[in-house]
């Protein structure tokens, strides 16, 4: 039996047609793959797989693609045309079909990589050339130079780093503007209702509410806080207004005291002084009146003796009655000095818890200010990323309308994609130089630099070591 090439069915060896397709196996029907073995119908065949380097490779159906695995002695042979049948030949029994072998694994090996494998990428290069770092020199002294100019070269990368970034920045910065202004003025020209672009700009309208939303959440905070510092700042208006009044009145009652006080000293001593001088008379006149009690004095001694007596006696009565005044004065002045200190106190109590409540509402009004100030900062920052969101918004609008836009034409559309064209490609200019800056900044030997660096710090510490050791030769 052979397969029909046409419908893969079994049939009978013949010149007749197929009786499944109708085909007529020309030209082919002796080919040893189209013959089988077996007599009885055979099932049709299962995918067959493959094993090629450790992997299965799945052939498909093999029955179902309308071909078949030739054998070995099989060759390559073209779509015959229909002819005439040629005589019926015998048919050979023929062997199954042996399994493919599996192919051996190729080992890897490095040296048949291309030489351009191992050779820096352009990439690689630029940043070298940029960052003029050298190569690192051997020996010590060579490794210490590579680390001193790497060191010098990445301060400077790193300011030009920064430089780059904040170009970067303002570039994008103009390039969202630009297409915001873009999107806007299409927009505004022609409204769209397809997709994408209504998407976007429902999403702008959306941003735009929240950025109302915000600006006016902002606006009432902003105002319950002013409103609060206003009352704060009127209460203790207030507060300085009964303030004033009490200094003035608790300053009068502190120098009618300073004065009963200083009053009050002034008789002290003056009762100090009289009382002083009349012991002194006193010891004066016991003093002489023992001496003249000495019968053996003199006459005349004792009769001096009895004239100083009697005129100290004179002044008794002076001193006694500068003590009785100083005494009186000083039982007068306790009172007034008693209800003035009294008066004083309950001023100066007033005046101090005035001033407390001063100082208290003063630190609200200030922590106030303090909390006015850090919204008001919250409020802009927010306001300032709403207003970024809605300018974001509208640049997707622009993006959306720049590939539609004739940048070589006439008309507004026209120049702001040109200009929206144009910040595009400086932005991506500005983003590759600062691409390229961190790639010179790390391509440096790391190994070189670690050693260089050894090597500095263990050379000045000797050479620091070395100098103290000098200097205290030196000294001693």
């Amino acid at each position: 039996m052979v397969k029909c090439p046409q419908c893969l069915q079994l049939r009978d060896d013949g010149d007749t047609p197929c009786p499944h397709c109708g085909e007529v196996p020309y030209g082919i029907r002796n080919r040893p793959s189209q013959r089988i073995a077996e007599k009885a119908p055979a099932p049709r065949e299962e995918p067959k797989k493959l094993s090629y380097g450790g992997l299965d490779l799945d052939l498909g159906d093999v029955s179902a693609s309308g071909l078949e695995l030739a054998g070995e002695d099989d060759a390559p042979t073209a779509e015959v045309p229909r002819a005439e049948p040629p005589p019926t030949l015998a048919e050979p029994q023929l062997e199954p079909l042996p399994d493919l072998p599996e192919p051996p694994l190729k080992p890897f090996r490095v040296a048949e990589l291309p030489a351009s494998a191992f050779l820096p990428s352009t990439e690689e290069m630029e940043a070298k050339r940029l960052a003029d770092y050298g190569d690192p020199k051997p020996g010590p002294i060579g490794a210490v130079r590579y680390w001193w100019r790497v060191s010098t070269r990445r301060s400077e990368l790193g300011r030009r780093r920064a430089e780059a970034a904040e170009t970067l920045e303002a570039q994008e910065r103009e390039r969202t503007n630009r297409l915001a202004e873009l999107g806007r003025t299409a927009e505004e020209a022609a409204p769209s209702e397809s997709e994408p672009r209504a998407g976007l700009v429902r999403a702008v309208r959306a941003a735009e509410r929240r950025r109302e939303e915000e600006a006016h959440l902002s606006t009432t905070v902003v105002t319950e806080r002013e409103q609060r510092l206003g009352e704060l700042r009127a209460r203790l208006a207030a507060l300085e207004a009964e303030i004033a009044p009490l200094a003035e009145s608790s300053a009068g009652l502190s120098r009618r005291l300073g004065d009963l006080r200083a009053e009050t000293r002034r008789t002290e001593s003056a009762l100090k002084r009289a009382e002083i001088e009349r012991r002194n008379v006193v010891d004066l006149i016991a003093r002489r009146q023992e001496a003249y009690a000495e019968l053996e004095r003199p006459a005349d001694e004792r009769g001096r003796l009895l004239a100083e007596i009697a005129e100290l006696d004179k002044k008794s009565p002076e001193l006694n009655a500068r003590v009785d005044a100083a005494r009186a004065k000083l039982e007068s002045l306790a009172q007034p000095l008693d209800a003035a200190q009294k008066e004083h106190d309950v001023a100066a109590r007033l005046l101090a818890d005035r001033r407390k409540g001063a100082d208290d509402l003063q630190e609200r009004v200030e922590e106030a200010e303090l909390e006015l100030e850090a919204e008001r900062a919250r409020s802009g920052k927010r306001s300032e990323e709403a207003g970024r969101e809605v300018v974001a918004a509208w640049a997707a609008v622009g993006e959306n309308v720049l590939p539609t836009v004739d940048a070589g034409g006439g008309g507004p559309l026209a120049a702001l994609a040109r200009g929206a064209a144009e910040s595009t490609t400086r932005a991506e200019e500005a983003a590759l130089r600062l691409a390229r800056l961190d790639r010179a900044i790390t391509c440096f030997d790391h190994d070189a630099f670690a050693q260089g660096k050894t090597y500095a710090i263990v050379g000045g510490s000797l050479a620091l070591v070395v100098l103290t050791i000098l200097i205290v030769v030196i000294i001693s």
